[in-house]
């Protein structure tokens, strides 16, 4: 079973699914498709969410979403997702 995990990189935290906790140095690709190698650490003090992992997200799992959302595709984007 597919889990969300919420990797912290910067102050901007992300949302990847993985099948249990990953290995330090193992490369994963988040759900907006910042590709990152796990480490371990201290939490910054302030964190923002992606919101354009949270539109992924939702949409994957039909939670609802506001028309805007600020992770929504513009008008004159086109995404795969």
């Amino acid at each position: 079973m597919m889990t969300p995990w919420y990797p912290i990189i910067g102050s901007r935290w992300h949302i990847a699914t993985t099948s249990g906790p990953l290995p330090t140095g193992t490369a994963v690709t988040l759900l907006c498709g910042l590709k990152w190698t796990v480490e371990y650490g201290h939490r910054p003090l302030r964190t923002f969410q992606c919101w354009k992992c949270d539109y992924i997200y939702r949409r994957a799992n039909g939670i609802p979403i506001l028309g805007d959302h600020p992770g929504a595709p513009k008008k004159d984007e086109h995404h795969a997702f």
